[in-house]
This record gives structure tokens, C-alpha cells and sequence, in this order.
């Protein structure tokens, strides 16, 4: 997976790009389709720190994610949290859509009813 880092107003060091390297590991994590990771941080006159995510993922359109925070680090981490929130529901979905409503397979009644004329 690449993972392309930006800093706007902000100067990108080398132990916030190590950082936002070691944590965007996890993405593959939980779905292996993600092509490409997208990473903007951008320092906020008025809010402190503003991180957006954005990732392409195979055969979808891409997911955007973006956190507001004081601190450069937990906005970094809000931002994956949410990304990662995202891939998940839409792996599950992906996996259960032959199961709509999610319900579980076992929980299904075996037996059909018998219909009397």
C-alpha cells in the first residue's frame, strides 16, 4: 500500500512521518484491498490541528475521513480510528450481502412449514 503524506502550514518531520507510516500499517489490517492512503495534516489558525484521510480502495469509491484536535497526534489517531471504522463496516457489508439485515445463518429456521390445502 502507498501512503502519501501532505503537510499544509506544517512541516512534516521525520517522527510524524514515521508515526502516520506505523499506524497506517493497520489499515491492511482490516481490509486487504486498500490501494493507496492519502494523508493531509494541516495546522488550524483557530482549532489547533486538522487531519484528513483519504483512501482508494479497489473496486469502490474512495473513504474520507478527517478529525479536528489540539494535539497533532490524537487528531492523527481520531482519523484512523475513523478510516478504520469505515473499511470495517464496508468489508461487513460487502461480506454479509447475501445475508440482508445480518442475520446469522444458524439462527435461520432449518424446517419450512408444511402448507395444507
Amino acid at each position: 500500500m502507498q501512503v502519501n503524506i501532505t503537510g499544509k502550514h506544517l512541516e512534516i518531520t521525520q517522527p510524524i512521518d514515521q508515526y502516520i507510516r506505523s499506524k497506517c500499517d493497520r489499515l491492511v489490517r482490516h481490509y486487504d484491498k486498500v490501494l493507496q492512503a492519502n494523508f493531509v495534516v494541516e495546522k488550524d489558525p483557530r482549532h489547533g490541528f486538522h487531519a484528513e484521510l483519504i483512501l482508494d480502495v479497489e473496486h469502490h469509491e474512495d473513504f474520507i475521513s478527517n478529525a479536528h484536535n489540539d494535539d497533532l497526534y490524537a487528531a492523527i489517531d481520531q482519523v484512523l480510528d475513523r478510516g478504520v471504522r469505515q473499511l470495517t463496516d464496508h468489508k461487513d457489508m460487502h461480506r454479509n450481502r447475501k445475508h440482508p439485515g445480518g442475520q446469522n445463518p444458524e439462527a435461520l429456521p432449518t424446517s419450512r412449514p408444511k402448507l395444507e390445502p
